[in-house]
């Protein structure tokens, strides 16, 4: 069995902090998680909250690299319709060339109403499900050495040599899902 760390960043209604004191924290609970033997640490990204939560999962995820050695590092979820896709695959080239090859990707097309006031261009949560398996596939693409990304999205790119390449001993992109809907997309 492995145990892991699950971070939303979130401000605590009970003991207030500011999100600097709560990164802060994180950073500081995972050095000790690993010394501990924890195996991963998780992070979720949300958006439009009050309490704070996570909108950058994967700076924070450079952060958690750059302060453990052995300990995986995933997103538990990564909202890939809300970001350009080949700009997703180099930072997450870079980042798990950074980390050693230890980032898992879990990515999922987000589901709450507040997506819609996302700064994006017909963000309806509808529309979110096609741009996902687009955006899925041209991140996978990007994981393998020297792909490139030929569309079609809905961001209009022209051919692209997607670099730099995922670490040699980088984990595959994972899905997960809620719905059934979800769950029999993600099995495609």
């Amino acid at each position: 069995m492995r145990f892991g760390l699950l971070y939303s960043l979130q401000s605590r209604p009970d003991k207030p902090a500011t999100q600097a004191q709560i990164y802060r924290e994180m950073l500081e609970e995972i050095e000790a998680g690993e010394g501990l033997g924890f195996d991963s640490a998780w992070l979720v990204e949300h958006h439009f909250l009050a309490d704070g939560l996570c909108p950058s999962p994967l700076v924070a995820a450079a952060a958690m690299a750059a302060r453990t050695r052995r300990m995986t590092i995933g997103t538990s979820m990564y909202l890939l319709p809300l970001h350009r896709p080949v700009q997703s695959a180099e930072d997450v080239a870079v980042l798990d060339n950074l980390a050693n090859g230890r980032i898992i990707l879990g990515v999922a097309a987000g589901y709450r109403p507040a997506i819609t006031k996302f700064p994006r261009p017909r963000s309806r949560p509808s529309r979110c499900r096609s741009r996902g398996r687009r955006s899925g596939s041209a991140l996978r693409r990007g994981a393998e050495s020297g792909a490139q990304h030929n569309g079609p999205t809905r961001w209009s790119l022209r051919p692209a040599i997607i670099s730099p390449s995922s670490s040699s001993t980088s984990r595959c992109t994972v899905s997960t899902c809620s719905a059934s809907a979800s769950i029999r997309r993600a099995s495609r």
